[in-house]
């Protein structure tokens, strides 16, 4: 991994809330696992935006038929490689 220096400033409270709740870690691990969360949650958020304005079944090509499910119940198995595959191009499409 590609380590890069940053310097600035932080809510001092809000810094020794983070070292005593994680006391077995360094400051820039911490950073790491903030910056990591902070990005899963506006991951999360834009994921959850699109799929607001464009849900899975109204898509043609990414919606299955009710009829090709087992009894009817939702798919909750693994993401076959070809609907990932589509997903993953809408995505860089979308950049």
């Amino acid at each position: 991994m590609n380590r890069v220096r940053i310097s600035t400033t932080v809510d001092s409270d809000l810094l020794a809330r983070a070292r005593a709740s994680v006391p077995e870690t360094n400051d820039a691990a911490l950073m790491d696992r903030a910056l990591a969360e902070l990005t899963r949650q506006v991951e999360q958020k834009r994921e959850r935006e699109v799929l607001a304005r464009l849900p899975y079944d109204l898509d043609p090509e990414l919606d299955l038929p009710q009829a090709a499910l087992p009894d009817g119940l939702p798919y909750d198995g693994p993401v076959p490689p070809e609907v990932q595959q589509l997903a993953d191009e809408r995505r860089r499409q979308r950049r």
